[in-house]
Order: C-alpha cells, then sequence, then structure tokens
C-alpha cells in the first residue's frame, strides 16, 4: 500500500494567467510575414534550416493556415478538414482549429521561423521534462491576433470583442522538437464555430487543440489513420486554456511533439515537486498536491485535467549517461541515475565546475521598471560577474543602465546576491547553492519597498555553461522602485539570511535596511522585504543524499554604486554560507576572514588554529600562492577519445569531434557521420561513406566528379579532347567546349529542380496526398499558371516560379490570362494611385507629381509636372535621365533619343577633379577612358601609377586582370568569356576543370541589359553548387561572395571552423588558414561601389579640440574628440573622404600636423595636412600589394610599414624618397607596426597561425630578436605605453590585453577578455581600441581593468587603425598605429574586481 501526503496550501494567493506581454514577440518589426486576409488561406511555404522531427518523421517545410494550425503540408480545401475532429489526413500541430476569417482586415496572422538567440532562450522545457537534453537550435512563431470566427452574411454580425488571440511556438534542435500553445488573459472570447453547412441548425463545434501525424502509407491496408493527441474534447475544456496550464502557469501549455529516433505519441509536460506555480506570485490556493512513491499528480480542487508523472521506464546510466557532466560519474539506483562530480569538481553532476577556480557569469537584462511614474525599458542590456570562490566575493555589473533607473536601481542588491549564494565561501557543514542547482535553475523573486509599497519583481533563469564554463543567466525585472536624486549615494550594512530547502525548491524571506545619502536631505534609512525562491532540478533516486532544511548567508562589505559616466551598476558583496547557529572560532582561521593570500585561483585550506594552506584550484598548477592554468590538452591529460580534438579552458578542457564526426548517443563519443544519408552525390552516381568523410562515383557509363555525372558518348569525348580551348585563371584553368551534336545531357533548370525535389510518394510507393508539383514547360522553363493538383486552386507565376500577386483563383473559377494577367498593376499605375491628389475634405491638392502611363501601364518616356510645368525624360523604371529636365515653356528634349545625355563613362570621367582650385594638375588621379560612343574602353590605365586592366561595360575592374607597370597587358578569352558569340550562338556548357582535376560544370546563363554580369565568384559559386545536386553539405565548400560579386574576404568549409584569408581573385592568403574557433578576420582589397556623387576628398578637422582619435573606416577617416579620457562623441565628424579606398594603417606626424595612411585598394601610402581644405598627397604607389600596418618616427622623420603579401617590412623618409627594405625573410602574416622613436626601436607583430611572435629591431634593421612568442595567439594590436615604458597588444586569441618590458620581463595582464581588437593605440593610462564586433572605438582603463567609454559610428562597418593627434608633441609619447587582424570571435567581456 501505497504511501501518500497531502499538502494544503490555503494561505497562498491565486496565479494569474499569462498576459499578452508574456508572449513570444511577434509582427513585423520582429521580421514576421502576414498571412493573406481571407477565410481559408494558407501562407508560402516557411522553409526550415533544418528539418523538424514531428512525431519521428523529418519536415523540411510548414504551412500556417487561416484556421487556427500549422502544417507539414500544403493544406487541402478547409471544408475538407475544419468541421472533422481529429486525427486529421495529414501532419496538423493545432492550437485552435476552428473556422476562422480574417476577411475585411479584421485581426492579423503573423509567422516566422528564428534562430535569434533571444527567442531560443525562451523555449524553456526542463521544468517541465526533467530529463529533456534539449536546447532549441531555431524556433517557429506562429500568432493569431485579434482573429474572429467564419460568420454567414444572413446572420447579425458579432460584437467586436468577440475575437480570440493565441501563440504557438515549435521550438527544435537535430533530435527532438517541442510545442508551446500560449493563451494570454482575456485572449479566448469565442470557443467555437458554426459549420458552414448547419442547414440553419444552430450547432456550434468546439474549437479544436492538439496534434495529428495525418494518414500513414501501409503495404496491406494502403493507408494508416497515423497517431494523435487532443487536449480538449468540449467547449469547457476550451475555456480552461487560458484558465489552466500543464507547465504550472494558467494559459501556457508545453508538449514534446517529436523524437528523431523513436516517439509514439505526443507528451504533456508534468511539473514535478511542491512547486507547479509561478513562486512570485505563490501557490494556487485551489491546488492539491499528492505525492506518492514513484507517482506524482496535481489535482485542482476544481474539475480539470489530471496531469501525470510517471516513472515506468527506469532511467539508467547506460541510457543517460550523457546527460552527466564530462567531469561526473553516474551510479544507478533502484528507481533511476544520479550524477555526481568527480573529485576536484562540484556541482550537481549534470554540470560540473573546477574546485577553487574563479567563476564567471554572463547574461541579458530586460524588463521594464517605473521610476516613481515614469516608465523605463532594458532592452538585453549586459550583466557580468566575476566571483572568486576562494574568498566567496562577488562582483556584478550591468552596463548601459539608463540614468533614471540607475539610481534607483542600488538598493536592489538582490540582483547580485543570487551569484554570491551560488559560491559563498563554504563554512564548515555547508554548502553553496551551485552544488544543490547546477547551471539550469529558476529564481523569482519579490522586493517590497517602504514606505512606498512599491513592488518589483525580479525573475533570473540559468539556462547552463556556455564552452568557456561561463554560467549563462538571463534576468528579466518588472516593477516599481522609489525615485533616487542623480548622486545619491546608498549604503547597506552587512545582513544575514536564512534558506529554507525542500526538494528542488530553495526559498528564503527577510526584511533589508539601507541609507540614502543626498545632498539636500542628508542621510535617510528605508527598507525592504524579500521574498524568494529557486527552483531546480535535483535527483530524487540517491535516498543517501541529504538535504539541509537551512543554511545561512552572512553577506559581508555589501557595495553598490551607479557610475554614471560610465552608465554601469555595480554590486560587490563578499558571502559566507553556515548552519543557522552562532558563529564559532573557526571564523577567525584566516580562511574563513578572508585574510589569507591565497591566488585567487587557489583554495584556502584552514588547519589547525590560525594555520592554512594553498592549494591551487583543480586545473591548476603552482604554490597556492601563484597558480597557473593546466593546458590538459597539451600535456595529454585530455579526456577526449578518438576522433575528437581537446580544446583547453581555464581550469578545464571540452572536446569536440573532428570533421566528419559527431557526439553519438551518449554525448561523449565520436561516431562517424554518414553523410549518404543525406544523399550528397548526383543522381547517377553512387555514395560511399568512409570514416570522417565519403566518396562519389559516377555509375558505368556516366562521367564527372560523382556530384554531377553526365553520359557522354563516345564521339563527344573525341570532340572535347580535339575541340577544346584553355583559358588560364588564377590558381585554375577553364576548358571550353563547342559540340553541335552529342553534347552533355543539358542540366536540371530551376523549375526542374523544384519539380523534382517534390516528395510525391511514400517510402513504401503510396502517394503522398496534397502535396503541390510544379509544373514545366518542355524548355524546363515554369509554365505561366501553375495549378494545385489536390486543392484545384490555380495562379500565374513569374519565371522564378514566384506566385503573381492577385491572380489566385479558387477551384472551378475562370483562370486569369497568365500571359497578360487582369488587374496586375504594373509599377508606373502602382506608383500612379498610390498618389495622394485630395485632401480629405475633397480638395485638390496643390503640388502633388502624378506620373503618366501608357495604355500597356509603362511610364511614358516623357513626364510632367502638372503644376511647376517642368518635364523631363525618364527610364523604364520611371528614374529622371540626367541632364533632360527642361523648364516651362522651353522645347523638351526627345526622350526617345535625348541629345547630349552623358554616358556612365563620361559622367564619370567629368566628374573627376583634376586640377586643385589654384590651377596646379593633382597627382595620383585616375581619370576614365571613354570611347568615340561614350563607353568605357575595354582597357583602363591610370595615368600615374601606370597600371593597367580590363573593365566591364559598367567601368567596373574585372578581377585577376591588373598588370603592373610596364607589364604586358591581360588579354584573354577570360574577359570576353560570357560574351563571346559562339558561346550565344551554340549554347553549350561550360566546364571548369580546376587544376585539371575533377569536371565541374554551370550552364551559361544569358545576362540581361539591367543585370550585373556574373563575376568569376558566382559563376564559380554556381557551378559547385550545381555539382553537389543543388544542396551543399555542411561540411563541403561553397565559394563566398560580397553583394557586389567580389569574393568575400574570409573563406571556409561550409558550416567548419576551417577558413582562410583571400585576395581579389580568390587566392588564398598564405599563413592565414585556421582550423578552430578563431576565425581570420581578412581585410577586403576590393572597395565598396562608389556612391555618386561623390565628396571632395580635401580634410575638414573638427574645431577646438586639442586631443583627437584618429580612426580608418573604409573610404574614409574619421576624427573623434577626447574630453580628458572621454570620448566625445558629440563633436566626431569625418576628418577625410576617400572613395573607392580602403584605409587601413593610420599615422599622425605631430611635428608637422599631418596624418599619413596606407590604401589598400590603390595600393599606395598617402598624406595630407590637417588644415581645412587640404588634400591628399600620394607618397608611394610602386611595388606595393597589401599596405596594411604603418608607423611614423616623428624624430627621425621616417615612416615604417609592413606589406602583408610579400611579406616584407619597408621604410622610407616621410616624403616617401630613400625607401629600403628593411626585413624580407622569416615573415609569414607581419600584421601591426610601432616605433619608438625616443629609443629609436621598432616592433611588429606576426600573425603565423604556426607560430605567431612579436619582433623588435632599432630603426635600421640592427637587432633584429624575438620579445614575445609563448602564451600568444593572434597578436594583432600593438602600442607603447610610455608611463611604463612596456609595448602592449591585444591578442585576438587569447582576447588578453598585454603589457611586456623590451627585455622581456614584466609582462602583465591589463585585460583578460576583449571584444573584437582590430587596432589600438594608448593616451593617460588608457587603451582605445577599435572593434569588430562593435563597430566602433573602446575605451579600457589601464589601472582598473574595466571599459570605460564607447563609440559607434552612424555609419556601421569595420573599424581599422587608429591613432592620437595633438597640436603639439607630448614630450616622451610617440603614437604610432596598428595594422591588425581578427577573427569573428564570439566572446563574452569579463568584469573584474573593483579596483
Amino acid at each position: 500500500m501505497l504511501a501518500a501526503c497531502v499538502l494544503l496550501c490555503c494561505s497562498c494567493t491565486m496565479v494569474t494567467a499569462i498576459q499578452r506581454a508574456d508572449m513570444f514577440p511577434y509582427g513585423t518589426l520582429n521580421g514576421d510575414s502576414v498571412l493573406r486576409e481571407g477565410d481559408d488561406e494558407t501562407s508560402k511555404v516557411l522553409s526550415l534550416p533544418r528539418p523538424l522531427y514531428f512525431f519521428n518523421s523529418p519536415f523540411s517545410q510548414l504551412y500556417v493556415a487561416t484556421n487556427g494550425i500549422i502544417s507539414a503540408q500544403d493544406l487541402p480545401m478547409e471544408k475538407q478538414y475544419v468541421d472533422d475532429g481529429f486525427p486529421t489526413d495529414f501532419p496538423v500541430v493545432a492550437p485552435f482549429l476552428a473556422d476562422i476569417d480574417t476577411s475585411g482586415g479584421r485581426g492579423q496572422i503573423y509567422y516566422r521561423v528564428t534562430e535569434i538567440p533571444s527567442v531560443l532562450n525562451r523555449v524553456e522545457v526542463h521544468r517541465g521534462f526533467p530529463d529533456a537534453n534539449f536546447t532549441p537550435t531555431h524556433a517557429v512563431v506562429a500568432t493569431w491576433e485579434n482573429v474572429p470566427a467564419y460568420e454567414e452574411q444572413t446572420r447579425p454580425p458579432s460584437p467586436p470583442n468577440k475575437v480570440n488571440t493565441f501563440q504557438a511556438v515549435i521550438g527544435y534542435d537535430e533530435t527532438d522538437s517541442y510545442v508551446l500553445f500560449l493563451y494570454p488573459e482575456g485572449g479566448l472570447n469565442f470557443f467555437g464555430t458554426l459549420p458552414k453547412e448547419s442547414y440553419n441548425v444552430e450547432i456550434e463545434l468546439p474549437a479544436r487543440v492538439g496534434f495529428s501525424r495525418g494518414e500513414i502509407p501501409n503495404i496491406l491496408t494502403s493507408r494508416n489513420e497515423g497517431p494523435y493527441y487532443s487536449v480538449t474534447s468540449n467547449e469547457q475544456s476550451v475555456k480552461n486554456l487560458y484558465q489552466f496550464g500543464n507547465s504550472g502557469i494558467p494559459g501556457l501549455w508545453l508538449f514534446h511533439t517529436g523524437n528523431r529516433y523513436s516517439f509514439d505519441n505526443i507528451v504533456p509536460a508534468s511539473i514535478k515537486g511542491p512547486v507547479s506555480t509561478p513562486p512570485t506570485v505563490g501557490y494556487d490556493s485551489h491546488m492539491v498536491i499528492l505525492l506518492f512513491s514513484g507517482n506524482i499528480r496535481l489535482m485542482s480542487l476544481n474539475v480539470v485535467s489530471l496531469i501525470q508523472y510517471t516513472t515506468e521506464n527506469k532511467e539508467t546510466c547506460a541510457r543517460f549517461l550523457q546527460q552527466c557532466s564530462q567531469n561526473a560519474f553516474c551510479t544507478d539506483y533502484a528507481t533511476g541515475f544520479c550524477c555526481h562530480c568527480q573529485p576536484g569538481f562540484y556541482g550537481n553532476g549534470r554540470q560540473c565546475l573546477p574546485d577553487g577556480a574563479p567563476q564567471r557569469v554572463s547574461g541579458k537584462v530586460s524588463g521594464t521598471v517605473y521610476v516613481g511614474s515614469t516608465p523605463v525599458s532594458l532592452n538585453n542590456i549586459d550583466l557580468h560577474a566575476y566571483i572568486v570562490v576562494g574568498d566567496g566575493r562577488a562582483y556584478t555589473a550591468i552596463s548601459e543602465v539608463p540614468e533614471p533607473v540607475g539610481w534607483a536601481l542600488m538598493p536592489v542588491a538582490p540582483i547580485g546576491e543570487l551569484f554570491g549564494w551560488l559560491f559563498a565561501l563554504e563554512l564548515q557543514n555547508s554548502q553553496a547553492g551551485f552544488k544543490l542547482t547546477g547551471a539550469e535553475f529558476s529564481r523569482h523573486a519579490e522586493v517590497v519597498f517602504y514606505p512606498g509599497n512599491q513592488r518589483l519583481s525580479i525573475i533570473q533563469t540559468a539556462r547552463g555553461l556556455d564552452d568557456h564554463n561561463h554560467l549563462t543567466v538571463g534576468t528579466v525585472i518588472s516593477g516599481s522602485v522609489p525615485f533616487l536624486p542623480p548622486g545619491a549615494e546608498v549604503t547597506m550594512e552587512p545582513f544575514k539570511e536564512t534558506y529554507q530547502y525542500y526538494p528542488s525548491v530553495a526559498t528564503s524571506t527577510s526584511i533589508r535596511e539601507y541609507s540614502v545619502v543626498t545632498a539636500d536631505r542628508g542621510s535617510e534609512s528605508f527598507s525592504f522585504q524579500l521574498k524568494q525562491n529557486i527552483t531546480y532540478r535535483d535527483c530524487p533516486h540517491n535516498n543517501q543524499a541529504a538535504t539541509p532544511e537551512t543554511l545561512q548567508i552572512l553577506m559581508e562589505r555589501v557595495f553598490v554604486m551607479f557610475v554614471k559616466e560610465e552608465r554601469i551598476l555595480r554590486y560587490a558583496i563578499t558571502n559566507k554560507i553556515s548552519p543557522v547557529r552562532a558563529p564559532g572560532p573557526e571564523l577567525h582561521n584566516p580562511c574563513y576572514a578572508g585574510t589569507h593570500d591565497c591566488d585567487t585561483t587557489a583554495q584556502c585550506i584552514p588547519l589547525e588554529d590560525l594555520a592554512f594552506q594553498c592549494q591551487c584550484a583543480t586545473g591548476y598548477t603552482g604554490d597556492g600562492h601563484n597558480c597557473y592554468d593546466i593546458d590538459e590538452c597539451a600535456e595529454g591529460l585530455g579526456t577526449c577519445g578518438d576522433n575528437s580534438e581537446c580544446v583547453n579552458l581555464p581550469g578545464s578542457h571540452r572536446c569536440h569531434c573532428q570533421r566528419g564526426y559527431e557526439f553519438g548517443y551518449d554525448g561523449r563519443t565520436c561516431v562517424d557521420i554518414d553523410e549518404c544519408s543525406s544523399s550528397p552525390c548526383h543522381i547517377n552516381a553512387r555514395c560511399i561513406n568512409g570514416l570522417g568523410s565519403f566518396q562519389c562515383q559516377c555509375q558505368l557509363g556516366f562521367f564527372g566528379n560523382g556530384f554531377y555525372c553526365s553520359q557522354l558518348s563516345l564521339a563527344t569525348h573525341e570532340f572535347m579532347l580535339f575541340s577544346g580551348l584553355c583559358v588560364v585563371f588564377p590558381k585554375f584553368s577553364v576548358f571550353v567546349f563547342f559540340s553541335h551534336s552529342d553534347r552533355p545531357e543539358r542540366l536540371k533548370t530551376r523549375c526542374e529542380h523544384h519539380r523534382d525535389s517534390v516528395k510525391t510518394t511514400s517510402a513504401d510507393g503510396y502517394p503522398i496526398t496534397g502535396v503541390y508539383k510544379p509544373q514545366c514547360d518542355a524548355e524546363g522553363q515554369y509554365l505561366p499558371q501553375q495549378c494545385h493538383g489536390s486543392t484545384g486552386y490555380c495562379w500565374c507565376v513569374d519565371s522564378r516560379g514566384e506566385e503573381r500577386a492577385g491572380t489566385r483563383t479558387p477551384p472551378g473559377a475562370a483562370p486569369v490570362d497568365c500571359d497578360r494577367p487582369e488587374h496586375v498593376k504594373t509599377h508606373c499605375e502602382h506608383h500612379r494611385d498610390s498618389v495622394k491628389t485630395t485632401s480629405a475634405d475633397g480638395y485638390p491638392i496643390v503640388g502633388a507629381y502624378v506620373p503618366q502611363c501608357d495604355a500597356e501601364g509603362q511610364y511614358l518616356s516623357q513626364q510632367c509636372h502638372g503644376s511647376t510645368g517642368y518635364c523631363w525624360c525618364v527610364d523604364s523604371r520611371g528614374e529622371e535621365r540626367a541632364g533632360t529636365r527642361t523648364p516651362p515653356g522651353a522645347a523638351p528634349v526627345d526622350c526617345d533619343r535625348p541629345e547630349h545625355l552623358k554616358t556612365h563613362c563620361e559622367h564619370h570621367r567629368d566628374s573627376v577633379k583634376t586640377t586643385s582650385a589654384d590651377g596646379y594638375p593633382i597627382t595620383g588621379v585616375y581619370k576614365p577612358q571613354c570611347d568615340a560612343e561614350g563607353q568605357y574602353l575595354p582597357q583602363q590605365c591610370h595615368g600615374s601609377t601606370g597600371y593597367c586592366w580590363c573593365v566591364d561595360s559598367r567601368g567596373e575592374e574585372r578581377a585577376g586582370t591588373r598588370t603592373p607597370p610596364g607589364a604586358a597587358p591581360f588579354a584573354s578569352l577570360q574577359m570576353e568569356l560570357m560574351d563571346h558569340p559562339v558561346v550565344a550562338l551554340f549554347q553549350t556548357t561550360i566546364f571548369i576543370l580546376m587544376g585539371c582535376f575533377g569536371v565541374f560544370g554551370f550552364p551559361l546563363v544569358a545576362v540581361t541589359p539591367t543585370e550585373r554580369p556574373e563575376s568569376m565568384c558566382e559563376r564559380w559559386r554556381a557551378s559547385l553548387i550545381e555539382h553537389y545536386g543543388g544542396k551543399p553539405g555542411p561540411q563541403q565548400y561553397v565559394p563566398q561572395c560580397e553583394p557586389d560579386g567580389e569574393f568575400s574576404p574570409v573563406q571556409c568549409y561550409g558550416e567548419t571552423n576551417y577558413c582562410w584569408c583571400v585576395d581579389q581573385n580568390g587566392r588564398m592568403v598564405p599563413g592565414t588558414k585556421s582550423d578552430d574557433a578563431v576565425k581570420p578576420a581578412c581585410i577586403s582589397s576590393v572597395p565598396p561601389p562608389t556612391v555618386r556623387p561623390t565628396s571632395r576628398p580635401d580634410v575638414t578637422p573638427p574645431i577646438n579640440t586639442g586631443i583627437t582619435l584618429l580612426y580608418a573606416q573604409g573610404q574614409k577617416i574619421g576624427a573623434l574628440p577626447l574630453n580628458g579620457t572621454r570620448l566625445d562623441e558629440s563633436r566626431s565628424k569625418t576628418l577625410l573622404a576617400l572613395h573607392g579606398s580602403i584605409v587601413v594603417g593610420i599615422a599622425y606626424d605631430c611635428k608637422e600636423n599631418q596624418v599619413y595612411w596606407t590604401d589598400l585598394s590603390a595600393r599606395s601610402i598617402n598624406r595630407a595636412s590637417m588644415v581645412s581644405g587640404a588634400e591628399p598627397e600620394v607618397l608611394i604607389n610602386t611595388n606595393l600589394v597589401s599596405p596594411e600596418g604603418l608607423a611614423v618616427d616623428v624624430k627621425r622623420r621616417l615612416m615604417f610599414w609592413v606589406d602583408s603579401t610579400p611579406d616584407v617590412i619597408e621604410r622610407a623618409n616621410l616624403d616617401g624618397s630613400g625607401r629600403r627594405t628593411l626585413f624580407d625573410t622569416d615573415l609569414v602574416n607581419p600584421r601591426a607596426i610601432i616605433v619608438v622613436s625616443s629609443t629609436g626601436t621598432l616592433y611588429w607583430t606576426d600573425w603565423n597561425r604556426e607560430a605567431p611572435k612579436i619582433e623588435s629591431s632599432s630603426v635600421d634593421g640592427q637587432n633584429r630578436q624575438v620579445i614575445v612568442s609563448d602564451g600568444i595567439g593572434l597578436p594583432n594590436a600593438l602600442t607603447y605605453d610610455s608611463a611604463t615604458e612596456q609595448i602592449c597588444w591585444a591578442d585576438a586569441g587569447t582576447k588578453r590585453l598585454e603589457c611586456i618590458s623590451s627585455d622581456g620581463s614584466g609582462r602583465r595582464v591589463i585585460h583578460a577578455n576583449l571584444n573584437y581588437p582590430f587596432s589600438m593605440v594608448y593616451y593617460r593610462n588608457h587603451f582605445y581600441y577599435t572593434d569588430w564586433r562593435r563597430d566602433g572605438v573602446i575605451a579600457v582603463n589601464k589601472h582598473r581593468s574595466l571599459f570605460t567609454d564607447e563609440y559607434l559610428p552612424e555609419q556601421r562597418s569595420h573599424l581599422y587603425g587608429i591613432t592620437v593627434a595633438t597640436t603639439h608633441c607630448l614630450p616622451g609619447e610617440i603614437y604610432c598605429v596598428i595594422r591588425v587582424r581578427l577573427s569573428s570571435l564570439k566572446e563574452h567581456p569579463p568584469i573584474h574586481p573593483f579596483s
């Protein structure tokens, strides 16, 4: 007989339903698509980035329908399902299946698929499924807002408020899917709909809520009814949707809906433990919780649905070992298994951290806080915490806090107290919170302030450890706080708080007092009450595990502060946890008193009396007073198995599988990926899977590389061998073959690919109903009219198969003539009809221009303004043709043949300024050359530099055709390939033989006059995608191209981290290959298209500034004045606009007040005076390839630079004369360079991925030596600290800012976690660096090791070099610029102890 106990919560408050504000964000501003209004509408196909497993079947696309459902198949007509119960014939997720009608703009339906972290983090399933190993990678959000029921025209209309709002969210990863149904309070106002064929019988059918797999083919019976699951059965159960919920929160329903490996039917969420409702508002007074051994039931005193949790299938270590930390072991018990941390680690077994090591926390803070009566929004601002576990010190910082709420939140130290409780210093017979909770828990706290009774809610959700073992916590703050005047100071005395522990819950209640000191009112005392509980997943199977009933936290040295200038809110608290009793003599031991001298990465072990011992934390080595991280990977101490790689972490390490492998079911062993299961090869090839890789081989009788196979006759082979023409491209060759007959079978068109990819039969050979299959003509193009075979709907499509708006017709209706669709407005007609010509009162609006369209709906070539009398010519898009506008009364231009209209080349040529205001020629200017017809000459040459190159019809340089002065100009079939008349005549297939290995083919695509011709990158990309069967694998290389067609400077293999830099021709830059999490930050050598008209390239310096930061931002040099050491954003401006340039390195000559820079696009070094109207001067423009880093020696009047392609370091006089090479050996990728004038020493970094280093020499190239080579990864930024006479660098690999003396001594870390530094300079105890993650300038305080300021230019693009400009030379300080590169690391900025 089972023992049972009953717990009645009669004194607790009632739980309220979720509100509309609690729904997932939706609407067009959040990226949603909007479903067409109507009675029976279905969305366009919503393609999923990864397959979704619904039940145990994968689906790659979804449809959202008007009638409250989401389906994995295109839906039939509503009459086939809307009035029927479950199951349905097709897969359905139904949050509210009923006859809904949004005609006439009544209500909106939104939908999207997203992978935004802020959305994915809200798909929290562990409370309802404690053993789930689930982290969503994608989410589908569908929202029905204020939608009404369908009504017959003969019936009286329903009240306008009889509308429903609800939401369905599908979260999924590579193996599982979960669904949330959300019904906000007041969101359901009708609960069923009348059937359309009710024959005047008023029978309302209740809405259906649930899931259906749809029909499943069967060999014997042809088709079986699939499984289904109903949440509702009658009208009362529909009404209960927003009053109750299986998540413990009314209106929120959670279900497990699919698994890749095995899944029988839908599983509803179950809440374990004594907390079944949000702890912030207490327990439901109507809820009775019955606890049985092995079975937990939650029942309401009101008769509603029963929620059960059972343990019929015992969970064992053999099946669920992957749920334990890699630093834990698993133990089986009678009723299940538990995870336990290994010696040297602590936690709950699911997550384990090394003993004694400092811990970091990162996350976001959001919500709305009322300060007095003023609402202030917190929009995902950063929270970071740093905890010295050895003595319980917890430092919390929240950045970008708006000023009113920053002052008011100072008393709310409970925000940071959570981290103190988790990692408190443990006295005897106690344990810190993390040993119970691990890294997944939820904390709900309510703060009531006195005497004003303001209430503030704090919800903090821990979502696990990131790749660096840092705890990730999201915080939501909402409610009211008392107003505190600016400049107020808040003090809080030390206090004790008692925590009570239950299974899976820890709670506490306390009253706190604090003092507020202001200039006007002096010191005043206030108080607040704190109620909180922390819910987590414990392991109920280990009966021997003792959970303490009560423990006491002693919070000492409480410090709170809001830094107005930095907008940072800080909390610092020292925390000790102990049993609830009077403190004993052990508190005097230095380990407990916090007076020991152990390293922050060490444990203090108390001995007798006042003696103690320092022991380095797990994963560290040393004497305890100085500890250093152990690189388990380098020393062979890692636990990674075969086919995996070891990644070192502070105090620990992690494993990730090598390319071609993935973690198996146990989450630890790397197993081979069967790439062949995804059918990567051509249909006429066979796939051979191997360990870590696979091969594609064409079948007998077919020819190709396996990704594309064609059947060629012997005659074709012979013709190809003897009639091929070879054209040499950089890095590969192109063979063009022409064949009049017996040519290879043409490649599939877009329509044919679309048609053949549609699965119309099941695995058993039976047809799948409801599938739309496009229809193609004999040439493989889309038929202008498409029809759905199941539904009978028809519509018109364009050449890409996209539906033309307004052409869809229902079954039986006369279809639209798709050769001339009726009622489809042209661009001109839309433009014309959108112009408002009359006011609301019916009076004409004077001055409105209404475009004139012809009978075909196209723009008339001549347009005139009815009010002003001006006329002008327009092109087919209605855009005005330059130079054709005539005033009233003047003879209009003949728009069919406009006279004197300049061509693009002539406009370009005539816009170039070649002489100064004084009439002197401007050197270094490129002026395009046009032919007699005004078109660009195919070959262009620079008059000053002597370089020549080929251009297309738009004047854009053709990649790979630039030749240096004196070289034979480029002329080959490469330039004319796409326009070759023979190619166009015979429509042949072009075959590219890359390096004479492996054949790739791609069809010749005709380019219309209005389109940009395909670039080399785009042609190569199209050919490879074709050979991958249209679906490249995650580890297959596909060239990445920029929007303008140029090669992206960073190229990677698929979704892997194997990346490298390329030049403008797609050639790999040596020494840049990376195969880890750090991708190289490569600089494009091709400038973005110039926007015309361009501004004059002359200097516009800021006025009345003493110290100014100058930064390079591609096509401009920006000026950012300093106010003391603060960034003065209000006075920032563009110093010099350099269109068509890529400015990288930048330096300043304080004696002559001149700025110097390198231009990667023009391959030149330039300078300009810092006075208004000054123009650039080209100093060097020959024999430069990638001039990047630049430094100026003010004392010796020299400049130094690195050229990262030939790998040389050179110098010259400041006027460009006296040029000579200093070093051209033992360099792989020189990056940053600086010069210290006072000592005559040159320093530079070599960003060699195999052996990075920092070197030095004298300015004349003598005494070359390595300064740093150990403990660096990607030493990018480099500067000189004149105060300490140290060299300082920012490292993209280690993410540290470090300094060292020139003799290699005194190495120290200034900051341990930078974002994306690119270039850096030092001034007055601050480091200023350009940041590629923020696309701005970041300031770091040297002494406090803190980020102190940030500047984000309005134009968001990467910033490169940075330097300091002064009105006079500063004694002992020479500021040099660095050229650095940095990867796209995803890192978290740190928080350090207060200084």
